[in-house]
């Protein structure tokens, strides 16, 4: 089981250990001193957020990991999952990206239904997945592509791109981090 979830907010740095549920960050924490209108603040706080509700992740039903957890991560928020191994983290965010099967509960994401469990099935919503990316912990380019062929591989196959389109794109984020002569590298 996940033993401690910290959630950070502009401006508090060593923030207590939050008990489920989690209370949502005032907009305040992101209004003026954080360069957003208090206005878009306001926005941003009612719609873009990740919401975890009831969620219930068991192997075989026998090995229980996650048990009803409850998080509401809007924008400004830093959350930090801290365990075991074995304790959950890294199942938590294969579920969050869609990657593995739920028992019971729900996700939404930017106020949007995206994961629910119904009679033993998962749903996903598949557009809202295509709006959500994750860079795994032990990131590794693929060996038979170059640079560039893995910066357009998801552009392409998972949002429907062209290809031009996608490369151009990465070239252009190559170039604005001085990468560019890297682009064909393997």
């Amino acid at each position: 089981m996940l033993r401690a979830i910290w959630k950070f907010s502009h401006g508090q740095g060593d923030a207590p250990p939050l008990q489920a549920p989690f209370r949502p960050v005032p907009f305040s924490t992101l209004a003026e001193p954080h360069g957003f209108p208090k206005a878009a603040a306001e926005l941003f706080t009612r719609y873009l957020r990740v919401k975890v509700q009831g969620l219930h992740k068991s192997y075989g039903g026998v090995i229980k990991v996650l048990q009803g957890l409850d998080i509401e991560m809007k924008p400004g928020d830093r959350v930090v999952v801290i365990g075991p191994s074995g304790g959950g983290k890294s199942t938590l965010l294969r579920v969050l990206m869609g990657l593995e099967q739920i028992d019971k509960g729900s996700i939404s994401f930017a106020g949007k239904p995206y994961i629910s469990a119904k009679d033993g099935k998962t749903a996903i919503d598949a557009n809202v997945r295509r709006s959500i990316g994750m860079v795994f912990q032990h990131y590794t380019l693929f060996p038979h592509l170059d640079v560039i062929g893995n910066l357009v591989l998801a552009p392409v196959k998972v949002r429907g791109e062209k290809r031009s389109d996608a490369e151009a794109r990465a070239m252009s984020l190559l170039t604005r981090f001085g990468l560019a002569q890297k682009a064909k590298a393997y």
